[in-house]
C-alpha cells in the first residue's frame, strides 16, 4: 500500500467513512489536485503584502448608545395611550388559542 493510500485510509478512519476502491481512487485523484493547487499558492510571493481581516477596508458605522430622554416612561400615561386596554392593563391577543 502506498503512502497516499495509507493517508487516505487514515482520513477515512477519522471521518468514519467506508468507500469502495473506485471511490478511494477518485478521492486520491481529487486530493492530489487540491494539494497541487495549494503548492502553487505557496509559491506566490507575499512578503510585502499586508494581512487583511476582511474583504474590504470599510468599517461599520455605529451610533452612540445613549439614553433618550424624550421617551415617556410613566406607566399611567403609557396605559392611557394604548388603544386596547382593560382595568389599567394592556390587552393583547392570546398567544395560544
Amino acid at each position: 500500500m502506498s503512502e497516499k493510500e495509507e493517508q487516505i485510509d487514515h482520513l477515512l478512519d477519522l471521518a468514519r467513512m467506508k468507500l469502495s476502491s473506485k471511490e478511494k481512487e477518485e478521492i486520491t485523484k481529487d486530493l492530489s489536485g487540491i494539494l497541487k493547487y495549494v503548492n502553487q499558492l505557496n509559491e506566490v510571493d507575499v512578503v510585502n503584502i499586508k494581512p487583511m481581516t476582511g474583504g474590504t477596508a470599510n468599517t461599520n458605522i455605529t451610533k452612540e448608545d445613549a439614553p433618550n430622554d424624550q421617551i415617556d416612561t410613566d406607566p399611567a400615561r403609557l396605559v392611557d395611550a394604548l388603544s386596547d386596554k382593560k382595568d389599567n392593563y394592556m390587552k393583547i391577543p392570546p398567544v395560544f388559542s
